[in-house]
């Protein structure tokens, strides 16, 4: 089973403020466990909101850009994991073993399951998709002297013949937000996502992506009064939740925000009825943190 663990903002994370020393030393080190128990697809920290912006569809299908920051902190995705377990609880216990995101204040983690190619009727446009979510992982970059090179993650399932080296472009992570339901997406949608994905995959933007299942298979893990505790889902409280999400890389924000757009009038066109909005945000790189000592 595939879950995304997903870090919510603070006003610190907001503000740009980086994470210290100490907790990155110790997130490395819970990075390394979830390495060595062979659990880790990937990871990755989300630029301030400030950077990033949101493509919103009203009634009338009228497309509205709006540059962030957002002032919903408390909604807001500052960091996310991908990993694979056996169950919902070896999820949740991987999450309460991870080190507090936000040192100092309250703050929880979620963690949402993934749809799997089983929870859909067969069809060739489902298995597509599903083939090209699961031969792509982000690479990981690292610093080589002052530049920096990706290099292949452990979890890569599909080799490419080669390492990627040279200088990368800038990676966005496309969330979209939608008032929780279970409708499924019509054929005609899928069929669009294919080609979209196909001319993505073609040109190199497409480096990953998933849908999320509702909050009912999900849990929150909760740190409140040095307590930890794990809160089964639904989660009726948040108007909006994360179903979907696409890791691309672009030359630019303003080509990032082109793309989201096109994916936008998909649901336009071949998914009549539906609303919700893609939140495009920059996620951090090496190259965003001062050199290790």
């Amino acid at each position: 089973m595939k879950f995304m663990m997903i870090v919510k903002a603070s006003k610190e994370s907001e503000a740009g403020v980086m994470p210290s020393e100490e907790l990155l030393s110790a997130m490395g080190k819970y990075n390394e466990e979830l390495m060595k128990a062979g659990v880790l697809l990937d990871l990755s920290g989300l630029q301030a909101s400030s950077k990033g912006a949101r493509i919103k569809f009203s009634k009338d299908n009228k497309r509205t850009v709006v540059d962030g920051p957002f002032a919903e902190t408390k909604e807001l995705i500052a960091g996310y994991w991908i990993i694979q377990v056996k169950s919902r609880e070896e999820a949740i216990e991987w999450a309460k073993r991870a080190p507090s995101p936000h040192p100092g204040h309250d703050c929880e983690i979620e963690v949402r399951k993934f749809f799997e190619l089983d929870d859909f009727a067969p069809s060739e446009a489902i298995e597509i998709i599903f083939f090209c979510l699961s031969i792509f992982r982000v690479p990981v970059r690292r610093r080589s002297g002052t530049n920096f090179e990706p290099v292949e993650t452990a979890t890569n399932h599909f080799a490419l013949g080669r390492k990627q080296k040279g200088e990368m472009k800038m990676r966005f992570m496309m969330l979209v937000k939608h008032a929780e339901h279970s409708m499924q997406p019509p054929k005609e949608f899928l069929d669009a996502m294919n080609k979209l994905n196909e001319e993505a995959t073609k040109s190199g933007a497409f480096r990953g992506g998933g849908a999320l299942k509702p909050t009912a298979s999900g849990a929150r893990v909760r740190l409140s009064g040095g307590e930890i505790k794990a809160i089964d889902g639904p989660f009726t409280e948040t108007k909006e939740i994360v179903g979907g999400f696409g890791i691309l890389e672009f030359p630019s924000r303003e080509e990032a925000v082109k793309s989201a757009i096109e994916f936008m009038g998909l649901h336009k066109t071949y998914w009549p009825g539906w609303e919700g909005e893609t939140e495009v945000r920059q996620i951090l790189g090496p190259e965003d943190f001062s050199p290790c000592k």
